[in-house]
């Protein structure tokens, strides 16, 4: 059942109204999916949200991996390990909500290095994972890259330009 509007903009005022979400963000499952569910909510605080749940994932993988290579004794194997529990559950948020995957895109292509690249980690196990999904989904991908394509092609071309290089067309 959803909440009623009224009590929608509540929250949302409530929220916005925050000096600092990141004090209020709790890592629950329940907080990715409530934000997911209401377009107002995703397209406030959906990026956050995310952002969020991938920096305390990237926190704990460094950990893990530190971990790992004092057990290992520097020796660095290269495993394919299923995924973790927080990918697992963005796996899922992206199966009900898959909006998801055009803000994860966003994350690739304009945050900086560990968070975009658990970003684009995730967006791996998405394209890797044997379930099928809509054909709505396959056609909003679609659209979604072709607009990351054409927009690093043009910062790639303004970077050359800025640069005193010559563009061929």
């Amino acid at each position: 059942m959803n909440l009623l509007q009224a009590s929608l903009n509540c929250v949302s005022k409530a929220l916005s109204s925050c000096q600092s979400f990141s004090s209020l963000y709790i890592h629950d499952r329940a907080l990715l999916h409530f934000i997911c569910r209401y377009p107002e909510f995703t397209e406030k605080f959906g990026c956050l949200v995310l952002e969020l749940w991938l920096s305390r994932t990237v926190q704990s993988t460094d950990a893990d991996q530190a971990v790992e290579m004092e057990e290992s004794s520097g020796s660095c194997v290269d495993r394919r390990q299923e995924p973790d529990t927080e990918t697992v559950e963005l796996l899922r948020l992206i199966e009900k909500y898959p909006g998801v995957i055009l803000t994860l895109l966003d994350m690739v292509c304009n945050r900086e290095g560990p968070l975009s690249g658990r970003a684009l980690g995730v967006l791996e196990a998405v394209l890797s994972s044997q379930k099928g999904y809509e054909t709505d989904l396959c056609v909003r991908l679609r659209l979604a890259l072709l607009q990351v394509l054409q927009r690093v092609s043009m910062e790639t071309v303004v970077h050359d330009l800025g640069r005193g290089h010559t563009v061929q067309v």
